[in-house]
């Protein structure tokens, strides 16, 4: 999976592009294993831990949340697993700050 890097892009536009590329190449895959979920979900994560406003956080969880639809049905839930699994390794790496930051 080579969409990571640029998923977790400094430039917004490459982001949105990634992810626009993304939701189309998700459509074709038949089967990806465990490992290229995880660094897929990796370049997520960190695509919105770029995401620098409230608006456009909103707008990138709506949009990241949508890439489930574009899965064939037997690609959901080895997805949202990987989803899962991402959020437990790295929600500890979450600093008070950025947690807090629009509260």
């Amino acid at each position: 999976v080579k969409f990571a890097r640029s998923l977790a892009s400094n430039h917004r536009k490459q982001r949105n592009q990634t992810i626009k590329i993304l939701r189309k190449w998700l459509a074709t895959r038949k089967e990806m294993t465990d490992l290229d979920l995880m660094k897929l979900w990796k370049g997520l994560f960190y695509c919105l831990w770029m995401a620098d406003k409230p608006l456009v956080q909103d707008e990138l969880s709506e949009r990241l949340a949508g890439l489930v639809h574009v899965l064939p049905t037997s690609g959901v839930l080895p997805f949202l697993r990987a989803f899962m699994k991402t959020m437990a390794r790295e929600w500890g790496g979450i600093d008070y700050l950025r947690v807090d930051k629009f509260y």
